[in-house]
């Protein structure tokens, strides 16, 4: 069967929304190996009906559906990120979203496509939809774009970090301040990353940080200072 027709068959299976649970996730697996294949010549045609179809199922009753449709989406945005421009703030904020479902399961495709989408799209792009994330918290969605506003920084130049700082740290400073743990913990290591990039030429934007903070980030980038031998530690694998 030509990939045309592969395609037409595929997304006309996934359009049934809450249904045909295995058909729909057999689906799925066989776009991720026409993805993972480069078999599909023409993207140009069937991203955006593909996007918006495996957007719509991670709302899906089923949490194995949902999940999937995440690992597929890491895969489009691995595999085709030059088409993700004009999608880009609908794509992450569903994505964030995701980070806050109620399986776990879910959750760990969600930050897996978190990370991915950092690494993949251009960090200035990133950057401008992450920062008003952040500082918007009527959306509920600040500790999954913190925590992926650290990888996109941990993949951006020095000169660019250097760029957007102004516009990033007092978000993050606000959020330094929040009465959960998770939140703190996620903003200090952002700044962190912040400060591996420009060095001490970030504590001049940290005055409205608190003190006892302060001091608190001057240690955790000293202790990452000392340990360049091992990765970086995720801020979902800190307690």
């Amino acid at each position: 069967m030509p990939p045309e027709d592969i395609m037409s068959e595929i997304l006309q299976e996934l359009s049934n929304h809450n249904e045909r649970h295995e058909q729909r996730k057999a689906c799925m697996l066989k776009l991720i190996k026409l993805l993972r294949d480069g078999a599909i010549c023409n993207w140009d045609e069937y991203f955006k009906p593909t996007l918006l179809i495996l957007l719509e199922t991670l709302g899906d009753d089923g949490y194995e559906t949902r999940a999937l449709a995440l690992k597929v989406l890491q895969e489009l945005v691995r595999t085709k990120p030059e088409l993700f421009h004009d999608f880009a703030y609908l794509f992450v904020i569903k994505v964030l979203d995701a980070c806050r479902d109620e399986e776990k399961t879910v959750i760990r495709s969600a930050e897996d496509c978190a990370k991915s989408i950092a690494q993949s799209l251009p960090p200035d792009l990133c950057f401008s939809v992450l920062t008003p994330l952040i500082n918007d918290w009527s959306l509920q969605i600040n500790l999954p774009a913190i925590k992926m506003q650290e990888h996109v920084v941990r993949h951006s130049s020095p000169d660019l970090v250097h760029d957007v700082m102004e516009a990033i740290i007092p978000g993050l400073i606000v959020a330094c301040n929040h009465e959960d743990s998770a939140m703190r913990k996620a903003s200090i290591f952002c700044l962190v990353a912040i400060a591996m990039k420009i060095g001490d030429a970030i504590w001049e934007h940290l005055t409205e940080l608190h003190v006892s903070k302060r001091r608190l980030l001057k240690l955790y980038i000293d202790r990452e200072l000392n340990s360049n031998s091992t990765p970086a530690e995720s801020p979902s694998q800190r307690d």
